[in-house]
């Protein structure tokens, strides 16, 4: 995939999309509204969309509408809690219009990395309360001449070719997981329900990883439940957890290499609970 959005502009849109049909690969169009309290991308955009607010002043709910008319399946919030993140700026009481639900997507960004932590709490929270938010990630470059793109990145399961609105539709669904590194192959499919009601949950996963494989741990209700260390460093294993399924349960993993290098899994979802 080839990917750009760009603050408040879309002028690179068509030399871009150029470049992604000489090499044959897909692309996807974006543009990272950019407020002072907050920035968000929005993807895919239809061809030839053109910014139509003053993002200075325009509040939250004015944004995200913005993002829909332009055709974005997807709004994602963008590094969360910086000091002009859109959860810092609402914590902070600076963010027009306060909260606003109408967002898809909380980004893991490689340029602050001891963000991670905060970002995870935040949408184990919105799991816990079954709000179907889920992960993205971006290395946030801004001088593609000489910084490196691709730092964490997205992997997502699509089950046809991929093209842009299946891409996003999928990340949107939740899955995916997002990794500085190590990767999870899962036998049931995240951001999808499993199991029965009042049974026991039964979750596979092949792991990986060039560096050796440290250790995976299972989250659930915001906290990690079990820990499985890999003492001999495979830079390949099988893991399984059998778990008991409540109505109100998700799992989520956190794999971990020698490098201490992460990836973040977006939840498998017990079948018996209720979507506010």
């Amino acid at each position: 995939m080839l990917f750009v959005s760009d603050h408040d502009s879309t002028a690179n849109l068509s030399a871009l999309e150029d470049i992604a049909r000489a090499r044959g690969v897909a692309f996807i169009p974006g543009i990272e509204l950019s407020p002072s309290w907050g920035h968000f991308n929005a993807y895919p955009i239809a061809p030839g969309a053109r910014l139509a607010i003053d993002t200075s002043t325009a509040p939250v709910g004015e944004v995200f509408a913005e993002a829909r008319r332009e055709g974005a399946i997807a709004v994602q919030v963008n590094h969360p809690f910086i000091p002009y993140g859109y959860f810092a700026s609402f914590e902070a009481g600076v963010a027009p219009g306060g909260f606003n639900p109408g967002f898809d997507l909380i980004e893991i960004n490689s340029a602050v990395p001891n963000d991670d932590p905060k970002v995870l709490a935040r949408i184990w929270s919105y799991w816990n309360e079954r709000k179907h938010y889920y992960l993205s990630a971006g290395s946030d470059t801004h001088d593609v001449w000489n910084e490196e793109s691709g730092r964490v990145r997205a992997y997502v399961h699509l089950d046809g070719p991929p093209d842009p609105q299946s891409f996003v539709a999928a990340l949107k669904a939740g899955h995916a997981y997002v990794t500085y590194g190590p990767l999870i192959f899962p036998r049931s499919m995240f951001g999808e329900e499993a199991g029965a009601p009042g049974g026991t949950l039964a979750l596979s996963f092949d792991l990986a990883s060039v560096a050796g494989l440290k250790q995976v741990q299972l989250v659930s209700h915001a906290s990690v439940e079990r820990t499985q260390s890999f003492p001999d460093a495979p830079r390949e294993t099988h893991v399984d957890f059998s778990v008991p399924a409540q109505p109100s349960d998700w799992y989520a993993l956190i794999v971990e290499d020698q490098r201490g290098r992460k990836a973040y899994s977006d939840p498998i979802w017990f079948a018996g609970g209720a979507h506010p």
